[in-house]
């Protein structure tokens, strides 16, 4: 089993319900982590999590506090090696941080 990590745009336009199902769809039983990009994804994976997902799983969902894109994929890569949802979590935080390469002449 592995954390599964779901991505929420605004831009897509998607119901709760469809990040319910997503979010269902990615939880093999070690959480869950919800990357959103703005406030109408956040109000949705919000309400999706509070009134859609089934209250044994609510627990092991959490929305990311870190970037959406980096954070999304450093998740990812966390969670394929079987680490737990805390340190998963924690490696998406951390690329909130990460330079953006400092140092290279262009």
């Amino acid at each position: 089993m592995s954390v599964g990590v779901v991505v929420v745009s605004h831009s897509a336009k998607i119901a709760a319900t469809m990040i319910a199902e997503a979010i269902a769809a990615a939880d093999e039983g070690d959480g869950v982590l919800v990357f959103v990009d703005l406030g109408s994804a956040v109000m949705s994976a919000q309400l999706a999590i509070e009134e859609l997902v089934e209250p044994e799983r609510r627990a092991r969902v959490r929305i990311a506090e870190a970037p959406l894109v980096e954070g999304a994929v450093i998740a990812a890569i966390q969670a394929s090696t079987g680490s737990p949802l805390d340190e998963v979590e924690a490696a998406a935080r951390g690329a909130a941080t990460m330079g953006k390469g400092e140092g290279r002449q262009g």
